[in-house]
């Protein structure tokens, strides 16, 4: 009659059926010994462009990482609350040992052995549990948008000290191709000097006009520097030898109320907040549900039994729970809950209302900054006209040195602020992008797929 072997088998068939398929594993974040990153870098003197710096960028952000982790985290805790109702099923093995007070009873024996399968399962708790689910799984989804904004954010960041360093690299070559020319004109004035077709003060504005010059080539070697080690940073690989341009981009439609519905369409963080809303209303009820009544079912199968219950092979029971009095805790685990949900609620309001005011200042600014180049290019032109005539008319003794030296000045400013603000304008315009939750990037050797 003993059964004792047969209910391990079923045990272990028992807990073979009640495997479920796991999810894929969010992966692990290497440690900084074993970390390396999934692109390598191009090879020494080929140029490095936008896509290589974004794969970089993505592939080794502790940011990115860092949320895999809360993903991971939020997985474990919803597959916590789901097993608080699925069944429990255990061995259990027990020996007892009593005091020898004799007699013939089998329930005096100061020994007994017991093995026995035990199944629990809960049947009724007012629903907590799937609205905890509930909860938990709206949580993770959250935090998958927050990973899709995050995402976007990292390439954005990597856009911006990418179309930086650009930026300041245009600035020395238009610094460098004033200085050659404000180098040339010096010498220029100094031979012209000793011949006495030059007065003192000419040359003297010529070399001050060559000391500012080298003053501003020396101040953007050093911000291209830091630009350049920022960028090092944001790939987590080293920024040598030059840049690829600035890859061009799709301008959205420049009406603000579209703007804006868009935005609210497409915006991660504002799904992350809806999200995280709405988990916070699923808690609530699971928290009332701690008013209800609760039913659990206990079964017990034995395989070996002594005393006077050795006959019996296996017994079941139902037991049924009401909170009659706690103290008060679950009328406060309920305020508790219901003060975050109103938190929740807020942040997202909030939210939905701060993306239409980032939208009308990215909108504003684009448009700036479309103005200001349109006026820089105008400007560098006129600039770059009036050199050459002046020039012509200093060669000829019409106009004299300083007018031409003052022109000279004029483009070189001109360039600078040129070369400047072509990058700050499709910064501006990724700026726009970015309120939108877009990345408008688009390259054969990008991701297909962007938040």
């Amino acid at each position: 009659m003993r059964l004792f072997p047969t209910a391990l088998s079923v045990l272990a068939l028992a807990g073979c059926a009640s495997r479920e398929e796991a999810p894929p594993p969010v992966p692990r974040i290497p440690t900084p010994d074993a970390a390396a990153p999934a692109t390598p870098p191009p090879a020494p003197g080929l140029p490095l462009d936008l896509p290589a710096c974004l794969r970089l960028a993505e592939a080794q952000s502790e940011r990115l990482g860092a949320i895999l982790q809360d993903v991971r985290i939020a997985e474990a805790q919803r597959d916590l609350i789901r097993s608080g109702a699925l069944p429990n099923l255990s061995a259990n093995l027990e020996y007892r040992r009593q005091e020898d007070v004799g007699g013939s009873s089998t329930q005096n024996l100061p020994e007994r052995r017991e093995a026995r399968l035990t199944l629990q399962q809960p049947l009724f708790q007012g629903f907590r549990d799937l609205y905890a689910y509930r909860s938990a799984t709206l949580h993770r989804e959250g935090i998958e948008k927050s990973r899709d904004r995050t995402l976007l954010e990292v390439r954005i960041a990597v856009c911006e000290a990418y179309g930086r360093v650009l930026s300041l690299e245009s600035q020395q070559e238009a610094v460098a191709s004033s200085l050659a020319l404000a180098s040339d004109r010096r010498a220029e004035l100094d031979a012209r000097l000793k011949v006495g077709l030059a007065r003192r003060t000419e040359l003297l504005f010529a070399e001050a006009q060559v000391a500012r010059g080298e003053a501003q080539q020396t101040q953007l070697e050093g911000d291209c520097a830091d630009a350049r080690a920022f960028l090092s940073f944001l790939i987590a690989a080293p920024v040598q030898g030059p840049l690829a341009p600035f890859p061009g981009m799709d301008l959205p439609s420049l009406d603000p109320q579209a703007l804006t519905a868009r935005a609210l369409e497409n915006r991660q963080d504002l799904a992350a907040l809806q999200r995280e809303e709405q988990a916070s209303r699923e808690a609530v009820q699971a928290e009332k549900a701690g008013h209800w009544f609760a039913v659990d079912f206990t079964g017990n199968f034995y395989g070996k039994r002594e005393g006077a219950s050795q006959d019996v092979d296996w017994d079941a029971a139902l037991l049924g729970r009401l909170p009659l009095f706690e103290g008060g805790r679950t009328a406060a685990k309920v305020r508790l809950a219901e003060a975050a949900q109103d938190k929740a609620t807020l942040a997202l309001r909030e939210k939905r209302r701060g993306i239409a005011r980032e939208v009308q200042e990215a909108f504003s600014a684009f448009q700036a900054a479309k103005a200001v180049l349109a006026s820089l290019e105008r400007e560098t032109r006129a600039a770059q006209e009036t050199e050459e005539l002046l020039q012509e008319e200093v060669r000829q003794g019409i106009a004299p040195q300083s007018e031409h030296l003052t022109a000279q000045d004029t483009l070189m400013a001109s360039r600078v602020a040129l070369a400047r603000q072509r990058i700050q304008e499709r910064l501006a315009a990724l700026s726009l992008w970015t309120v939108l939750g877009e990345f408008p990037l688009r390259s054969p050797e990008m991701k297909e797929k962007t938040p």
